[in-house]
């Protein structure tokens, strides 16, 4: 017999299958449920080796040397950065592979929202936590970014659901005006205690 938080993930996985998008939905609506699953997603990642340690603030998850939270509703770019900042906080900015891993991860099959654009120069892609998003940190869609109607100047994590052509964790240029779910990040790095 499975102990009550393992019973928790189970079905956590179960709703989330394809096609239960609204059953997930509602499910991670769910203060408690949400939190079980994101401890369990919090123990999965370090088992993988990718968290750094505790340090985060309640409702985060630590992570690859940040700590995370995904809000639960789908909002434009300005309004997701707004929300964020609520929680002292910015867009998500994955710098490195395992940071990336970590944000496609904590997304689930939701688009998530980026802390990067460029808005004040096209092909420039500036991040929330500082200076410029380079070549060997993007993890870009291939024909991405494509600033498609040249109208596309911020950035999400999208689905790999939604086409077999997307894979785990890619990135895509989009409408800021687009809906997607806002992935925060903290500034400050997780400071693992000293053994």
């Amino acid at each position: 017999m499975l102990p009550g938080r393992e019973w928790c993930v189970l079905l956590a996985m179960v709703l989330c299958l394809p096609g239960s998008r609204a059953s997930c939905n509602a499910l991670f609506d769910r203060k408690i449920l949400k939190q079980v699953v994101q401890e369990a997603i919090a123990e999965s990642l370090s088992q993988a080796g990718l968290t750094a340690g505790g340090g985060c603030p309640h409702g985060f998850v630590p992570c690859a040397g940040r700590c995370y939270t995904r809000l639960n509703a789908a909002v434009d770019n300005d309004r997701a950065v707004r929300q964020c900042a609520t929680f002292g906080a910015h867009l998500a900015v994955p710098r490195t592979h395992n940071q990336n891993l970590c944000v496609a991860g904590l997304a689930g099959r939701e688009r998530v929202w980026l802390g990067i654009t460029d808005r004040e120069e096209e092909g420039v892609f500036k991040a929330a936590d500082g200076g410029v998003v380079t070549a060997s940190e993007a993890h870009w869609s291939k024909g991405q970014p494509d600033n498609y109607k040249k109208s596309e100047d911020c950035v999400e994590m999208w689905n790999p659901a939604t086409s077999r052509k997307i894979k785990f964790g890619e990135w895509n240029d989009i409408r800021c005006n687009f809906h997607a779910f806002p992935m925060c990040q903290l500034d400050s790095r997780i400071h693992t205690p000293a053994k």
